[in-house]
């Protein structure tokens, strides 16, 4: 059995802000399929866009499949890593801010800037396809940070608005869900979900992913189950699927490879639990 070492802390990522116009997005951003291996949070709301590649977004319990042209929506009460595609390496940008502070001197609730856009039912990945206005928002905010025009500071507070204004509407379209997770039983096994984010390729014992959290066996599957609603087993099959759905859809590997990439023993496991969690076959998503 082979050891694992894993630190049980929390990264936290902040920006170093104008104190008077807190918002950065100026540099793209290389995410690798190896380079966080840690769920991290931040004081500030972000929102990035994928111009290149894809891989798989993990939220808090949630995974998302993610490919160029999608939307990533994080405000600082989730933690969260991104991992591109096995090989590859994904090119992104994100809007760093704070909105409250941007936006100050107008009579909004405080949910209108963020808060609320987060929990096991909000959908962090927008396809940016389905949320047009939401997407050419985003992308003219970082257009006047590159361009840096008279006033682009007025224009962005101007475009923030709007583009808030549909990340609510977005949300309030969104069906309820009452499921929750336990945040001090997320905290416990933290250790062991960052660990297979990183490594869902690989095959665990109960022991070892217990061991990281320095939790009994039987106590981690416990508190496994109240942090993500899964077990660890399940959930490690949902981290295969999505990675194999960002991987079908935006590579041209088959569909042999890319069950063998992402850990499945075979093509027929894939295929059973991919039409389990998808709807679909690989075959159907991907022509899909």
């Amino acid at each position: 059995m082979s050891t694992i070492d894993q630190s049980n802390s929390t990264e936290s990522a902040d920006v170093d802000f104008d104190p008077n116009f807190p918002i950065d997005g100026a540099n793209p951003y290389h995410q690798p399929d190896t380079q966080i291996t840690q769920l991290h949070i931040h004081s500030y709301f972000e929102i990035g866009y994928c111009f290149e590649g894809s891989g798989i977004f993990v939220v808090e319990n949630k995974i998302f499949p993610f490919k160029a042209g999608d939307i990533s929506i994080i405000n600082s009460k989730e933690m969260h890593l991104a991992k591109s595609s096995k090989g590859t390496t994904s090119l992104w940008r994100f809007l760093s801010l704070k909105p409250d502070v941007l936006l100050q001197g107008v009579d909004l609730p405080e949910s209108f800037y963020g808060s609320n856009l987060c929990g096991p039912q909000f959908a962090n990945i927008l396809h940016g396809v389905d949320h047009p206005t939401i997407e050419k928002l985003l992308l003219n905010i970082l257009q006047e940070i590159d361009e840096q025009k008279d006033f682009y500071k007025v224009s962005i507070v101007g475009l923030l608005f709007p583009l808030f204004a549909e990340l609510q509407r977005f949300n309030s379209s969104m069906k309820s869900d009452n499921t929750e997770i336990d945040p001090i039983s997320f905290k416990q096994v933290m250790p062991a979900l960052d660990y297979l984010a990183a490594n869902f390729d690989k095959n665990f014992e109960i022991d070892e992913l217990a061991n990281i959290s320095h939790l009994s066996p039987s106590h981690f599957r416990r508190l496994f189950k109240k942090a993500t609603n899964l077990s660890p087993q399940e959930y490690l099959i949902q981290l295969r699927v999505k990675m194999a759905a960002s991987m079908l859809k935006n590579t041209d590997k088959k569909v042999t490879t890319i069950s063998q990439e992402v850990g499945f023993a075979s093509i027929s496991s894939l295929n059973r639990n991919f039409k389990r969690i998808m709807k679909l076959t690989p075959k159907d998503w991907k022509s899909n």
